[in-house]
């Protein structure tokens, strides 16, 4: 069960609000909710919950593929979108988009049965300085934390991605937030040091 008083935090609404919204949920049968210990999602509320993740994954990587937004771009404009999108529609881009597996942040997406696609992974930060590694992974956090870090004069991980198509960046990522950090098949150095904006 999760507690209405953490998803009121982390949606970043009122008590009563989540309340409110748990309620109706409830009443789809979507969830089972205990006002004094929380909320937990039923097994319709997870095939829905699933297919909101298939939804938002597919057009993150529609955006990408299709229409050139940069993968830090596509996050909100997924939200906006998600549940828009029909059935028809959703599978129609999943096999225009060659059934991807993966989004461009690496996230899985969900098989149109629900199942997903994991490849293991190791945090960024438990490679060797001067080690060559594959990003395979980023959260979609990562945009929002790094402007936040670079003002607090943190211990930095300089990461110089080399992608194919002649596009190059560098990035500053703290070390606090290393382990959400992983991309798209990106070869990169990586090198420590610290670095004091």
């Amino acid at each position: 069960m999760v507690p209405n008083s953490a998803l009121a935090e982390e949606m970043g609404v009122s008590p009563g609000s989540v309340s409110e919204m748990l309620g109706k949920l409830a009443t789809l049968k979507l969830i089972v909710h205990d006002p004094y210990r929380g909320a937990r999602l039923t097994a319709a509320g997870l095939k829905v919950a699933v297919e909101m993740i298939r939804h938002h994954r597919l057009i993150e990587t529609y955006l990408v593929q299709a229409l050139g937004y940069g993968w830090d771009e596509v996050h909100e404009e997924a939200d906006r979108l998600e549940h828009s999108i029909s059935e028809l529609l959703e599978e129609r881009m999943w096999q225009a988009l060659g059934r991807p597996a993966f989004d461009p942040h690496g996230d899985p997406i969900p098989a149109p049965d629900g199942t997903l696609v994991e490849h293991p992974t190791l945090p960024l930060q438990s490679a060797p300085a001067g080690s060559e590694v594959v990003i395979s992974r980023i959260s979609d956090l990562l945009i929002y934390l790094i402007p936040h870090y670079a003002h607090e004069g943190k211990s930095y991980l300089t990461i110089s991605f080399g992608c194919t198509g002649g596009h190059h960046r560098s990035v500053l990522i703290a070390d606090a937030i290393t382990r959400n950090l992983a991309g798209a098949g990106y070869n990169v150095k990586v090198s420590h040091r610290d670095q004091r904006r």
